[in-house]
């Protein structure tokens, strides 16, 4: 990355502040010279003098969002006067995430989008995106040892996954539906309460749609394949195309635009979460359940890219918004497979602590198959005594 001084700082500080504002806005793939210039009132040219092409400027927006997340996580805290005293921590953490949705939910989706691209750009990215993601788990097991000292790790998960997926929403009362009740039942579990059970979430079999076929099923293949590998920013119909091992002509025949490719690979994603969580019925052991679960994390990936792009294309949140509501439908599943009376909210916090902890792990550079599992049983045994 250059190393920028003088007046050459200024110009370049004043077109970072406009690459910032342009990726919250309209997300990193808009980030090009020429689309910065217009914004800017600058000059192409002028971008890739002072950034030396894109990976250079991708890296500093990032740099600059992580300052800003940093910002962000020391000034969003609770004003203990103002908080009753019969408060919980299930109440006190639910209370933070929605401060934080608030002040930078969009924020929190830009650094996702960041670590999605990380895999296939430059290794500064790679590194300050792990840098990031150990610095917002150091910080939620912070929050957790101030309001439950015994369950930091726990807590720390569930905070990550939940906010993955409401990173993209922007109504103070979404964040607050979603955060309040899940972080009450994961306090009534760790306290061995056995709360009165609701109809729960998605407490059902998900409907499914018929399985695609053919040349289109070899397109979303492709498509979802590429969404993993680089992130869904740099997935383009003519790319689809090479990987798929077809022409431009039969992408753009079945899916005219490369909003309408996206929508459909992610339709398709929840389709095929939806059916393996009926695969993963009540028959069989619980622990043979459980041996499945550790093969989540490529859907988990997947799923994270939705949710982050949902941040920017309106026409994919939707698909987001149906696959929050599914979630657990496989953890459900394993529960009552397992012989436990769960319902649909046990088997939205199980999973979004599923999600949690799959971000502790690859923090710390432990996201093998076999620490996934042994996480993931430890987690249903602290939460549900008796599960085998």
């Amino acid at each position: 990355m250059a190393i920028i001084s003088g007046d050459r700082s200024r110009a370049a500080g004043r077109l970072l502040d406009a690459a910032l504002a342009l990726a919250l806005e309209e997300g990193p793939q808009a980030l090009s010279a020429r689309r910065l210039a217009v914004c800017a009132g600058a000059s192409a040219s002028a971008v890739n003098y002072y950034f030396e092409g894109r990976d250079g400027l991708l890296a500093q927006v990032q740099a600059a969002a992580a300052a800003r997340s940093e910002s962000l996580r020391m000034s969003v805290a609770l004003d203990e006067q103002m908080i009753p005293g019969w408060s919980g921590p299930g109440e006190r953490i639910a209370a933070l995430l929605q401060r934080r949705l608030a002040a930078g939910g969009r924020l929190i989706a830009l650094m996702g989008a960041f670590a999605a691209e990380a895999t296939t750009r430059s290794p500064e990215l790679a590194i300050r995106a792990r840098s990031e993601a150990c610095t917002e788990a150091a910080h939620w097991r912070k929050v957790a040892l101030l309001h439950d000292s015994g369950n930091t790790d726990l807590w720390a998960a569930m905070a990550l996954g939940l906010l993955k997926v409401l990173a993209f929403e922007d109504a103070a009362e979404v964040h607050a539906a979603w955060t309040l009740a899940p972080c009450r039942r994961l306090a009534d579990r760790l306290a061995g309460l056995s709360p009165s059970h609701s109809a729960g979430l998605e407490d059902g079999d998900p409907a499914l749609a018929p399985a695609p076929s053919g040349t289109i099923a070899r397109i979303l293949d492709a498509t979802l394949v590429e969404i993993a590998r680089a992130g869904p920013g740099r997935v383009t119909q003519r790319g689809i195309a090479a990987a798929a091992g077809l022409s431009l002509a039969s992408i753009t025949y079945f899916f005219r635009t490369r909003d309408a490719l996206m929508l459909a690979a992610f339709a398709e994603l929840h389709r095929r979460v939806a059916e393996r969580s009926l695969d993963t019925g009540p028959s069989g052991a619980g622990s043979a359940q459980l041996r499945e679960i550790g093969r989540i994390e490529d859907d988990v990936a997947l799923i994270d890219a939705l949710m982050c792009e949902a941040a920017w294309a309106p026409h994919l949140r939707p698909v987001a918004r149906a696959m929050r509501r599914s979630r657990g439908a496989m953890s459900l599943q394993v529960l009552r497979g397992a012989g436990f009376a769960a319902d649909g909210l046990d088997a939205f916090v199980l999973a979004t602590l599923m999600n949690g902890t799959l971000a502790l792990l690859a923090a710390n550079n432990e996201r093998s198959e076999a620490r996934i599992k042994a996480r993931v049983e430890a987690l249903m045994v602290r939460m549900f005594p008796g599960v085998s």
